[in-house]
């Protein structure tokens, strides 16, 4: 049984994304790259948090000081996406990962 509104709309975009005939990922580099960078960037903001919700920081992937704001972890996002012009056709989440695993790695 769904529980509330939230898993509702959950439930909703999975069964969409599934119903996408080729295409693997939902965002790619370029798509967030035009999102970085416009203003106010809603989308690319919710996008990027979701990535570092997704992306469990226990299990080492990149290590978030406890001090970093929310616009630092956009910043070095967009920034990536945006010097890394060759790597844009390729998922978003993964040059997230990149960008903040070079920002903020974890030590070994």
């Amino acid at each position: 049984m769904i529980r509330s509104t939230r898993t509702a709309v959950l439930l909703a975009l999975f069964l969409l994304v599934g119903a996408l005939p080729g295409k693997a990922a939902w965002v790619f580099g370029n798509e967030l790259h035009t999102q970085c960078g416009k203003a106010p960037p809603p989308f690319a903001y919710g996008y990027i948090f979701g990535l570092i919700d997704v992306y469990d920081q226990k299990q080492g992937y990149f290590c978030l000081p406890s001090s970093v704001k929310g616009e630092q972890l956009f910043d070095v996002v967009c920034r990536y996406i945006d010097a890394h012009p060759d790597e844009r056709h390729l998922p978003a989440s993964v040059l997230a990962y990149r960008a903040l695993r070079l920002a903020w790695p974890c030590s070994q």
